[in-house]
């Protein structure tokens, strides 16, 4: 494992011996250390070459949606003082879609906008990854990129029962869920967070509703390349 730093230089991979010990039955124990690069927690490995093989590991930003952090619990408390029925069970997509809007009214209230940059890390030839903000980290400096604001709401809807989706396109992620059973995916389009004043409660609900409509309208031109 590796420590999560919190800047400058300490975000770069380290080598270190790692000491491995094999054993089998009839013979003396064997141990050797292996030199291993260790990348920190929030170094996101999205591609490899090896070779002529390309490895696509788009799937490990699925790895940081954790509904189990305590930044979820507290963004989770928020919601329930925003949405009365929030505890309750969603009978429809409206009820579920409530729920949502409370959690999208529970970051802009925090302050939580999105904020471009690039957050690439290794750039090849052989390894591509980019930095994934940890969620105390989103929560404190109060700013995500599309890929951290996925993981973010994803947590969230995670932890309160609402399946939840990141969907990849060149260049960008965005976030959805289903908000009844078999019912069809809505998503969000996470580069509209803190557009909306955070004291403007009518404000942050037409900016959700955007935020739907421009996250529907990625979807569907993105959804034929989707296997």
């Amino acid at each position: 494992g590796s420590q999560h730093h919190s800047g400058g230089a300490e975000y770069a991979p380290v080598r270190q011996p790692l000491s491995v010990t094999l054993e089998q039955e009839g013979a003396p124990p064997e141990t050797r250390e292996v030199p291993v690069r260790v990348h920190p927690l929030d170094d996101a490995l999205y591609f490899v070459r090896a070779g002529k093989d390309r490895i696509d590991l788009g799937w490990v930003f699925a790895a940081y949606v954790d509904p189990d952090d305590p930044v979820v619990g507290a963004i989770v408390a928020d919601a329930r003082t925003i949405e009365t029925a929030f505890d309750r069970p969603a009978g429809d997509a409206d009820a579920t879609i409530a729920k949502v809007l409370a959690i999208w009214t529970a970051l802009a209230r925090h302050g939580l906008r999105y904020a471009d940059g690039d957050p690439g890390l290794s750039r090849g030839p052989a390894i591509y990854s980019q930095r994934v903000r940890l969620l105390a980290d989103v929560w404190n400096e109060r700013r995500a990129n599309c890929v951290d604001g996925s993981v973010l709401i994803a947590s969230v809807l995670e932890r309160i029962g609402i399946p939840a989706f990141i969907a990849l396109v060149p260049g960008h992620a965005f976030v959805g869920f289903r908000a009844e059973r078999g019912g069809r995916i809505v998503w969000l389009e996470t580069t509209l967070l803190g557009r909306a004043s955070s004291a403007d409660e009518a404000a942050i609900a037409r900016n959700f509703a955007a935020a739907r409509a421009a996250g529907d309208a990625r979807w569907r031109r993105s959804a034929s390349r989707f296997d």
